[in-house]
């Protein structure tokens, strides 16, 4: 069965490869939810990919998640390169995947959240819950998150794409 999102014929547009949307024979699109969820919720790490000066670039980092999934969050020093990038460029892409814990390569799922990026101001009333959403996968954290030197980023996912078996992809947009 298609996936039955009314925004699937967009995909093309980031998976031009695929032609669309490859249903996924062991689950339906009402299930997409739940796996996107439960892959995020496993994983501590993602990729986080920016862009500037006609390049891409890419950044290994912790991250947080909002319980609607809406909201990514992570944090970065203000001196590093996806910092600089993310404020020139806000549009970014989230990588979050399960090779970490797959134990054959058929197994392994991933999702791509799209979105765009803004920096929370520690002084605005949404930085502390987002705070605590980053620290909930990494408490150990909280000092880097804390220094004057570091900036909370929430990424407002506006789609997911998920991927299992290489193939079988679907979008959703929570």
């Amino acid at each position: 069965m298609p996936d039955s999102n009314p925004r699937s014929d967009d995909l093309t547009n980031w998976e031009p490869a695929l032609g669309g949307c490859v249903p996924d024979s062991a689950s339906s699109s009402h299930d997409i939810p739940e796996r996107v969820r439960l892959l995020i919720e496993g994983q501590r790490f993602c990729v986080l990919s920016t862009q500037g000066q006609g390049r891409p670039y890419a950044s290994l980092l912790a991250f947080g998640v909002s319980p609607d999934l809406r909201q990514l969050v992570f944090a970065t020093p203000v001196t590093t390169r996806k910092y600089a990038l993310l404020k020139t460029s806000p549009e970014a892409a989230v990588l979050i995947d399960s090779r970490s814990r797959a134990g054959e390569l058929m197994a392994i799922e991933a999702v791509t959240a799209l979105g765009a990026a803004a920096e929370l101001s520690p002084e605005s009333s949404s930085y502390d819950a987002a705070a605590e959403l980053y620290l909930a996968k990494s408490p150990q954290l909280e000092s880097f998150l804390r220094a004057p030197s570091c900036a909370l980023f929430s990424l407002r996912v506006e789609r997911y794409l998920y991927v299992a078996r290489f193939q079988d992809v679907h979008e959703w947009a929570p």
